[in-house]
């Protein structure tokens, strides 16, 4: 379940550069979704949608940071936290796992 989701995280990723004004939404629907993956266990397709989503934010989507500058940080905060997102749920994974139960007993 984990690799599937993890592949619509990859696909939302992908697609979120090239849509214009609401790319950073589909990359936030993105980020959830790697974020689920990593609990589920995939850790490639999270890395994955992680990283393609990251270079999407800070160097494809000038509008997040023209945004930001005006005084309005909302969506740079937003995004920052849903980047952290995926980070704590492959943690969150490797702590408590199911392998991590495992190997307590």
């Amino acid at each position: 379940m984990g690799k599937g989701i993890g592949i619509a995280a990859l696909v939302f990723a992908i697609i979120a550069i090239f849509v214009p004004v609401f790319g950073i939404m589909v990359g936030w629907l993105a980020l959830f979704l790697a974020t689920l993956a990593a609990l589920f266990g995939d850790k490639t397709f999270t890395i994955a949608a992680l990283v393609i989503t990251a270079v999407n934010y800070f160097f494809l989507s000038p509008l997040l940071w023209v945004s930001g500058s005006g005084g309005n940080e909302t969506l740079i905060y937003i995004s920052l936290g849903m980047l952290a997102a995926p980070v704590l749920g492959l943690l969150l994974h490797i702590a408590f796992g199911p392998s991590r139960k495992a190997l307590n007993d």
